[in-house]
């Protein structure tokens, strides 16, 4: 399967398969910052580096689980061409969080 980018796309995946996209930590690599200005921007007190904006910052937890749902979906829709049998769970409600489970 081949894709095909915008120049400007292009570019911004190869900066993220590099790890390599301009986070606060790394613009700042070598000029002596202090610990506040590699502050997320998002405002939740965590050092701004490629790790903490993909995987836990509040600011992109939407797309997060938008991707993985789209996924989630995908893979659904080809376990029913199949044929497989599968159940998908209902989210758990904990107090402050609700767990998603995935498949069985």
């Amino acid at each position: 399967m081949r894709y095909k980018f915008a120049g400007r796309d292009f570019v911004q995946v190869i900066q993220a398969r590099f790890n390599a996209l301009p986070t606060r930590s790394r613009v700042w690599r070598g000029r002596g910052a202090d610990e506040k200005s590699l502050r997320c921007r998002a405002g939740c007190n965590a050092r701004e580096t490629l790790n903490h904006v993909s995987q836990s910052c509040f600011r992109t937890h939407r797309v997060r689980t938008a991707r993985h749902d789209k996924i989630l979906d995908f893979i659904c829709e080809r376990l029913d061409v199949v044929g497989v049998k599968y159940v998908r769970e209902k989210p758990i409600s904990f107090p402050g969080k609700k767990l998603i489970p995935d498949l069985i």
